[in-house]
């Protein structure tokens, strides 16, 4: 009984983090990022994921990236927005 009962919890445990994870993936667009960076002057970009804390909370989509700036800097930081209100760049401090 005390067994199905703890089997239960992982398997519910498992299904959340599958959950979150699926949840992590839909919340970057790799491709508007990239074209959003490249019509900015930003070259050899190299898209790092998820950036939860980038942005505010209205923002669906929150993709990091590194990539050499227009005047040749290397910078990070991600592209912010959501397809109704447009997309933000936004600069990590150095």
């Amino acid at each position: 009984m005390v067994q199905n009962k703890i089997l239960r919890q992982l398997k519910i445990g498992k299904i959340l983090i599958i959950l979150i994870l699926i949840l992590f993936v839909g919340c970057v667009n790799n491709d508007n990022t990239i074209k959003i960076l490249k019509s900015n002057g930003y070259k050899n970009i190299i898209i790092t994921g998820y950036r939860p804390f980038m942005g505010n909370d209205d923002d669906i989509f929150k993709t990091g990236f590194e990539a050499i700036s227009p005047n040749g800097e290397k910078v990070t930081g991600a592209v912010t927005g959501d397809y109704f209100q447009g997309y933000t760049i936004r600069l990590d401090w150095l």
